[in-house]
C-alpha cells in the first residue's frame, strides 16, 4: 500500500526523517544527529508511522495520522520492531 501524504505538506515541502534530524552547532554548521549519535557509538532506528485509511474497503475512509494513532498501539508496534532487531 502506498503512503497517503500529511494532508498539510505537499511534495515540495517533503523533507526526510534523516535530513529533518538535523541542528546548527555553535560555528553555524548544520550537523545530522544521525551521523553524530553513530559516531560515538549508537545504534539509531528511526521509525516513520505514516499516514492510512482507517478501512480499506470504505469509499472516502477517515485518514488516520500513524503517529498520532493511540499510544497503546503504537507502543505495541514498537516492541515487535524492538523483538525484532535483537
Amino acid at each position: 500500500m502506498k503512503n497517503l501524504p500529511h494532508p498539510e505538506q505537499s511534495d515540495a515541502e517533503h523533507v526526510s526523517i534523516y535530513e529533518f534530524m538535523t541542528y546548527k552547532n555553535n560555528l553555524d554548521q548544520t550537523v545530522f544527529l544521525v551521523d553524530s549519535l553513530r559516531t560515538i557509538g549508537y545504534d539509531v532506528v528511526i521509525v516513520n508511522q505514516p499516514t492510512y485509511p482507517e478501512n480499506l474497503v470504505q469509499q472516502n475512509p477517515p485518514i488516520i495520522d500513524g503517529g498520532a494513532d493511540y499510544i497503546e498501539r503504537n507502543a505495541m508496534a514498537h516492541v515487535a520492531l524492538y523483538q525484532a532487531l535483537k
